[in-house]
């Protein structure tokens, strides 16, 4: 009864209209403000797919899900390793992909910096939904959370017991990046004994493009480095044996194998006392085929007759075929607990741990030309990791009055890095950072049409400086359908570990980071601001909202110099600001037809070269349709088009003089997608579709595309 007596209180405080819902229900929703309450219910621009949804698209993974999802866009190459051609992330408002925080359940998850594998990692079979706020967040959310939160939650415990199974194939007509997906899941509840547990496999076969690579080699001219192609002569190589250039068939997508187990148990020793744990694990192969900016080859330079420093060390090669493999694993371990002593206080606690670890092996593929015996010989540039992140989180949720709510919490977080990028060697070394966080949050019905909500936090984190954020909003209803909500929110992102401490050379170059440079790396800061005004009707649903973004102290890789070379580092380079408009429209035609558009134009600038941001489109819209002839007959409709997007284009990459366009703009590009469903039974249930049918191309720069896809599956549940 006690939670029940605040979950009503909380189902009134706030109302606003949010993006693409379906108007027979409301979702409650906790990730805007860490309170359960009805989507109508929060002051944020907030997205939630259901696992209704999910399944209506026939998504295999999270990227299906964030592909189809209003206002997300996906972007490629923020990876610093040859490899990041075929790994994709998430920016949100023009935010860059460092800026989205990924949440497993609530928690944060240890990985790569810029989470660049975690779309491809997280199988759709294990979510129950998605939350996400478009937005920053840092007052709830801490470090990271200035473009917004991404919330994926797994499936939970039923009060009837629910077995599921499925399958799912997919390739593109070519029969290229195949996709074989089955997974298993179980949910119930007995005598306050809640259990969930599932398990997938999934594997892929490779996409590739041929490319040509361009190769040159390092000359050594008078202590100076150049570059010349192997076909002109070399000193130090004969004879030679490199061919000037290979024509490589580059992965886009890769091969790979993941296993993911996962579940959770909990147990109810009395309505108000609740004990529970998670435990995660997947376990990934992946390996594609890319071109490396630089590797060394097998050659070396002699022991005289050149400068001390440059004696007998390897020749370096540049735009050289490489194959990469990655090994990665991780594991989280969580265990929490919700009391409520009163009916107006609720105190929840948990602690978690999440462990990843990464091998990665790059080897040359043209090994024997390079001047080595073995593919094995030529391995170099491996980026290996261990990560680790422990958190403990207090947090309690006060009823103070039939209208008034107030949340606070503390967190204590405990980051640790081992990895081979902080040395020129292969050996593992180690840095840490620790966050130290207070936050409170009040939620305030002012009357029966005025609500408003402040926040406020305090981190103090070990490697930058202390960081308070604020958030204020309000909500005021004119009538259901007329609610005007305006929002302003602080977030920050401290500099990540490669960008503070990284000292490697990479196959995308010399990677050196700020704190190595002896530059004083300030955290990225976001003020943002927000005006909408949304409503609903029996059939209709709309909702607009105008934003700004003020980028303070903007990260940005940059070139630079490091002992004599050219390197890339890590510098705040600028200020920086984006904004644009947001239009969402859902209405049904019949009980059996519906439809959603979606409109963004989105603006991006830094304020010191006064050109746009790189690889954010200006202009996006989404059209879906859902219809369902029969009771078992279901179908979906989506187009969606994306705009152009400015970026600087390499030129001529390796060449003795690095040519560059930093005014390039990609194409834009429209991609329809129709997925259908037959339920046979109760039980049972076919899907299937094509995605991309009108085989619409999309440019390499910005993750290509397999084509036309077809793919087919088949759901069981009891």
């Amino acid at each position: 009864m006690k939670k029940k007596t605040i979950s009503i209180s909380l189902a009134l405080l706030l109302s606003s209209a949010v993006y693409a819902q379906e108007m027979k229900e409301l979702e409650v929703v906790s990730i805007a403000t860490k309170t359960a309450k009805s989507i109508d219910g929060v002051a944020a621009s907030v997205e939630v797919i259901t696992q209704e949804q999910i399944e209506r698209m026939g998504a295999e993974s999270l990227k299906d899900i964030i592909s189809k999802t209003p206002g997300i866009d996906i972007q490629y190459g923020t990876f610093p390793s040859a490899s990041a051609t075929s790994k994709s992330s998430v920016s949100i408002r023009g935010m860059s992909a460092n800026g989205t925080l990924f949440l497993l359940d609530g928690r944060r998850v240890a990985g790569e910096v810029a989470n660049p594998y975690d779309l491809d990692r997280i199988p759709a079979s294990i979510i129950q939904r998605v939350e996400i706020v478009k937005g920053p967040n840092s007052s709830l959310y801490g470090a990271d959370a200035v473009g917004g939160v991404i919330n994926i939650i797994t499936k939970k415990a039923t009060d009837e017991l629910k077995i599921d199974a499925n399958a799912r194939y997919g390739a593109n007509e070519h029969g290229e990046a195949q996709n074989t997906h089955l997974d298993l899941s179980i949910q119930g509840k007995n005598s306050g004994f809640g259990y969930s547990a599932y398990a997938g496999y999934t594997t892929t076969t490779p996409y590739t493009q041929n490319e040509i690579a361009d190769v040159y080699l390092a000359k050594p001219v008078a202590g100076q480095s150049t570059k010349a192609k192997p076909s002109s002569g070399h000193p130090f190589i004969n004879p030679m044996t490199m061919k000037d250039y290979y024509a490589t068939d580059v992965t886009y997508r890769e091969e790979s194998e993941i296993y993911t187990l996962g579940g959770r148990i909990s147990y109810d020793f009395t309505s108000d006392f609740v004990m529970g744990m998670d435990v995660n694990y997947f376990n990934e192969e992946r390996e594609g085929v890319y071109i490396g900016y630089f590797h060394p080859t097998g050659y070396k330079t002699p022991n005289a007759g050149i400068p001390p420093a440059m004696r007998n060390k390897p020749i370096p090669a540049y735009n050289i075929p490489v194959n990469s493999k990655d090994e990665n694993h991780r594991l989280d371990l969580s265990v929490d607990m919700s009391y409520a002593p009163t009916d107006e206080l609720e105190i929840k606690a948990r602690v978690y741990n999440s462990s990843y670890e990464k091998r990665n092996t790059t080897t040359a593929k043209e090994f024997l030309d390079m001047g080595y015996a073995s593919e094995e010989q030529s391995a170099k540039n491996g980026m290996n990791a261990d990560v680790d992140i422990t958190v403990g989180e207090l947090m309690a949720t006060y009823l103070a009055g039939e209208s008034n709510l107030i949340t606070g919490g503390v967190e204590y977080r405990d980051e640790e890095r081992r990895s081979s990028v902080f040395t020129q060697g292969s050996q593992m070394t180690e840095k840490k950072v620790k966050y130290k966080s207070i936050y409170i949050q009040d939620e305030l019905e002012v009357s029966e049409e005025f609500n408003t909500i402040f926040g406020a936090r305090y981190e103090d984190i070990s490697n930058a400086e202390n960081r308070p954020t604020f958030r204020v909003g309000g909500v005021y209803e004119f009538t259901k359908l007329a609610k005007l909500r305006a929002n302003f929110g602080q977030g920050f992102r401290t500099p990540d570990i490669r960008e503070m401490y990284i000292h490697k050379q990479t196959p995308n170059g010399l990677q050196i980071g700020a704190d190595v440079m002896g530059y004083d790396l300030k955290p990225e800061s976001t003020n943002a601001f927000e005006l909408g005004l949304g409503g609903n009707a029996q059939k209709f649903r709309y909702d607009i909202v105008g934003f700004y973004n003020q980028i303070d102290n903007m990260i940005a890789q940059t070139m630079g110099t490091f002992q004599g070379k050219s390197a890339y580092t890590f510098e705040n380079i600028a200020d920086a600001k984006t904004y644009g408009m947001e239009l969402s429209l859902n209405y049904r035609f019949m009980e059996n037809l519906g439809s959603r558009f979606f409109y963004t134009e989105l603006r991006t600038e830094n304020e010191k070269t006064k050109k746009d941001l790189e690889f954010h489109p200006e202009r996006t819209f989404m059209l879906g349709f859902d219809y369902q002839p029969t009771s078992d007959l279901t179908f979906e409709l989506i187009g969606k088009y994306t705009g152009q997007q400015h970026y600087t284009k390499v030129t001529s990459r390796g060449a003795p003089t690095e040519k560059k366009d930093p005014n390039a703009k990609t194409e834009a590009f429209s991609i329809v997608d129709l997925t259908l469903g037959y339920e046979i039974s109760k039980n049972f249930e076919l899907y299937g579709g094509v995605n991309n049918i009108a085989d619409e191309k999309v440019e390499d720069v910005l993750g290509s595309s397999v084509g036309r896809y077809y793919f087919a599956g088949a759901r069981v549940s009891f």
